[in-house]
């Protein structure tokens, strides 16, 4: 459980209702985060959009934390909950809601590391050439091979394969049935959802013709590696292939949805988020901070320009300058596309008309 005084610390806010919450900040306490509706005492819970406004009447928690804009509509509402929640106030409570989630994770019946705290599983195979720090976590069938290396406080939770040479920095985490092949480096704090594969091959073949026929593929062995920063997640069944003969590279704080493919050669910078189902072929490149949309496609060396956005189902066909907005496929400005919908949505409603005046 933590206290109110622990909350205004971690949230940098104010408590607004001082006046008429009258208990002790250092012995009232919360043991979870909840939605408003259906929230109780112990509860602290979050209101950052008017979204939830019908759900304040039925709210009860013993923490609400709220923005500034929202302070004189609730004072002035003279609900219950001005009165029997302590409210709290801040720059960004969604901001806030992301930070605090962290300490309360580690309030649940059970840990995500899984049940072995420290040490490897009896059932785990590891090479006596790994190097495993005294404070990570190997459980269940996990396989270590020859030279790998684990830091400190990591956890490889059950079923994890880390290949040949490769590394996990401090603090990371390997969920279920998580693949690192040989030769790949994951940085500190990284979170590898179950079914991530890291450093399989890409997809390369080189044709085969006699007498101007292909007649086989030859495959491409890909010799390079995979580099994932710091902080960075990736979400389940996602796949990062290796290099042709350079490394794939994914810089630090990078987000990766689930079912995202990241093919051989590509850069994937700082900061950049990447929704679900989202390809990005081989030697391309996304820009600091950029936004892929979901299912949205980056073709074979383009570049996605720092801090820009494509839409969901977008499809890049060439680069795409910093801090743009595109949609469509092929890509073009989303402006250019929001009209183009706009006037096919017309050429539709006069069709439909003119056929109504033919019947």
């Amino acid at each position: 459980m933590f206290s109110l005084a622990q909350i205004l610390e971690w949230s940098a806010g104010r408590l607004v209702n001082g006046e008429d919450w009258k208990e002790d900040a250092r012995t009232f306490h919360v043991s979870k985060l909840a939605p408003l509706r259906g929230s109780s005492r112990t509860d602290l819970s979050f209101f950052f959009s008017k979204d939830y406004q019908e759900e304040i009447p039925l709210a009860q928690p013993g923490v609400l934390i709220t923005g500034e804009a929202f302070v004189g509509p609730l004072k002035e509402s003279r609900l219950p909950i001005w009165s029997r929640s302590a409210i709290i106030a801040c720059q960004d409570p969604y901001l806030v809601m992301a930070r605090l989630s962290a300490k309360f994770a580690g309030l649940g019946e059970f840990d995500e590391r899984g049940s072995l705290a420290r040490g490897i599983h009896p059932t785990a195979v590891v090479h006596p050439s790994a190097r495993i720090a005294s404070s990570a976590s190997i459980g269940p069938n996990c396989v270590i091979e020859r030279g790998a290396s684990i830091g400190e406080n990591s956890s490889l939770v059950a079923g994890v394969f880390l290949g040949a040479g490769s590394s996990v920095g401090e603090d990371s985490i390997l969920f279920p049935n998580v693949t690192v092949y040989h030769q790949c480096r994951i940085g500190s704090r990284v979170r590898l959802h179950s079914g991530v594969v890291v450093g399989s091959d890409g997809f390369g073949y080189a044709p085969e013709r006699v007498n101007g026929k292909t007649i086989s593929h030859q495959k491409i062995h890909h010799l390079g590696g995979v580099v994932i920063g710091n902080d960075v997640e990736i979400g389940a069944s996602t796949a990062i292939d290796r290099g042709t003969l350079e490394d794939t590279v994914i810089e630090d704080l990078v987000k990766i949805d689930n079912l995202v493919q990241v093919a051989h050669n590509s850069l994937i910078r700082k900061g950049a988020i990447l929704c679900g189902m989202s390809g990005v072929a081989g030697g391309s490149v996304v820009g600091r901070f950029a936004y892929l949309g979901g299912r949205a496609i980056v073709i074979n060396k383009a570049e996605v320009g720092d801090e820009s956005m494509l839409a969901a189902d977008c499809v890049v066909t060439k680069d795409v300058p910093a801090g743009a907005q595109v949609a469509g496929s092929p890509h073009r400005p989303l402006r250019d596309y929001l009209k183009i919908q706009a006037r096919l949505g017309r050429l539709v409603d006069q069709a439909r008309e003119k056929k109504g005046d033919a019947t």
